[in-house]
């Protein structure tokens, strides 16, 4: 009885056994976190003077399934783009776990100066064994607008000198209808003056436009042509999968495209199928010929990872996706929830 109780006991060990997260590319601001997260940040206040505190909750909160290991508090500090932003200091408490499956992280920011407009996203990093037991995953707290204005100076008030004393008809207050009279006839503005007052409002608003025309021509077009944010990400990550071993390319590229399908339209699934996402894309309203480009390109990522058929060279599959996000992108349903 006593060896069977010592397996049972072992074998209960086995599973509660948490995973080590792999040494190689561990990112700078991983801090521990085992399982699948989200991120979001609160700012207090938003509108501040410079080098006035600004306090940041960085909120981490379950996304699905346990935490196998509670997530520390990123050393926001490595961030090189933020400290050219901000001082960065540690509160105290510097964090906190207010309800069950969310933690709190504390900061205070002091901006260096009235250039800057917001604070930028923050990627969280985490260790998701159930996705890719090899790898560390990313999302992102959205940045939030600032208003940093010139600190207030101080006007030093001079108390008023008094006069000295004198005779009191010094002091005398003036009385009688003659007082405020005035022996000048009535003057009244030159012809110049009077038509410079009436033409030289809309003139100036016309100049003015002109030369926001001539200085702005793509402004309208400009706008209608930015990408959304998980496009930007999504793109940004496909630029560094051509420094990745050849055979984790096609995985690294199914990857990158699933992460942004979930983030821009509301994917659920993991790892889908190719069918699976055609037919999601199909419920979402795309159209058929980026919907083929899409399922192929899974097709292809699937193919090369595992060693079917001939395909195309992992350079032409990360080209390929960065080609399809940008087609998602310019489609009607999605331009409309942009």
């Amino acid at each position: 009885m006593g060896p069977l109780v010592v397996l049972l006991s072992l074998l209960l060990h086995a599973e509660k056994a948490v995973p080590e997260p792999p040494f190689a590319n561990r990112p700078l601001l991983y801090a521990g976190a085992i399982g699948s997260y989200r991120a979001s940040l609160e700012a207090t206040p938003t509108r501040v003077e410079v080098e006035q505190p600004i306090r940041l909750t960085l909120r981490v909160q379950l996304k699905r399934g346990q935490a196998l290991q509670a997530p520390g508090r990123p050393d926001l500090s490595v961030m090189e783009d933020l400290q050219s932003l901000f001082y960065i200091e540690t509160p105290q408490p510097a964090s906190a776990h207010p309800a069950e499956n969310t933690w709190e992280f504390y900061y205070v920011l002091r901006p260096r100066s009235v250039q800057v407009k917001d604070l930028p996203d923050i990627p969280f990093y985490y260790f998701d064994p159930s996705v890719d037991p090899n790898g560390y995953q990313k999302t992102y707290a959205e940045g939030i607008a600032l208003t940093v204005t010139e600190p207030v100076r101080q006007i030093e008030v001079i108390p008023p000198v008094p006069l000295p004393a004198g005779p009191a008809s010094l002091y005398r207050i003036g009385e009688g209808s003659t007082l405020l009279r005035q022996d000048t006839g009535e003057v009244w503005p030159g012809t110049f003056f009077l038509v410079l007052l009436l033409v030289g409002p809309p003139a100036a608003c016309l100049v003015w436009w002109v030369i926001w025309q001539r200085l702005y021509p793509d402004a309208v077009r400009a706008a209608r042509q930015r990408r959304s944010r998980a496009a930007r990400h999504a793109l940004k990550a496909l630029r560094t999968v051509t420094q990745l071993p050849p055979e984790k390319q096609g995985r690294q590229v199914e990857q990158v495209l699933t992460t942004y399908l979930q983030e821009r339209m509301d994917l659920t699934i993991v790892e889908p199928t190719p069918n699976e996402v055609a037919n999601h894309l199909q419920r979402n309203g795309i159209s058929e010929g980026v919907r083929n480009q899409i399922v192929e390109l899974y097709r292809s990522c699937d193919a090369f990872t595992y060693g079917e058929g001939t395909y195309s060279a992992p350079p032409s599959l990360s080209k390929g996706a960065g080609e399809v996000i940008l087609a998602l992108e310019n489609e009607p349903c999605l331009a409309q929830r942009s």
